[in-house]
């Protein structure tokens, strides 16, 4: 299930690049976009301003480290993979009770 979680990054050049969360973690986020992020973004770079859009008006702003960016077949999509760097624990265990509640939901909708 696709996941429909806004979420916008800020490069240290002042760029913005925003996509939509395609996993998430405590440790990180799997990040889906709809240009090609792969040629501007590099393994290692550090962005230090990512703001997650979480269901129920939260948001997560940390920075992050980019750890793998990869450009899908279709050629229009890129996913990027990245560790949340100086996140708090308030913070993580936000995410951890939004996973747990899309979890939740998403087997809700499973076939019995």
């Amino acid at each position: 299930a696709a996941l429909d979680i806004p979420i916008i990054i800020h490069r240290v050049d002042g760029q913005e690049l925003t996509g939509k969360v395609r996993d998430i973690s405590a440790g990180g986020v799997g990040i889906r976009f709809t240009i090609d992020a792969a040629s501007l973004l590099t393994q290692g770079e550090r962005i230090p301003e990512c703001i997650v859009y979480l269901p129920q008006n939260k948001e997560i702003r940390t920075a992050i480290e980019i750890r793998f960016t990869r450009v899908l077949p279709d050629k229009r999509t890129c996913l990027v993979g990245a560790r949340f760097v100086d996140i708090s624990k308030q913070e993580q265990d936000e995410i951890v009770k939004i996973v747990t509640t899309i979890d939740r939901d998403t087997r809700k909708k499973l076939p019995t």
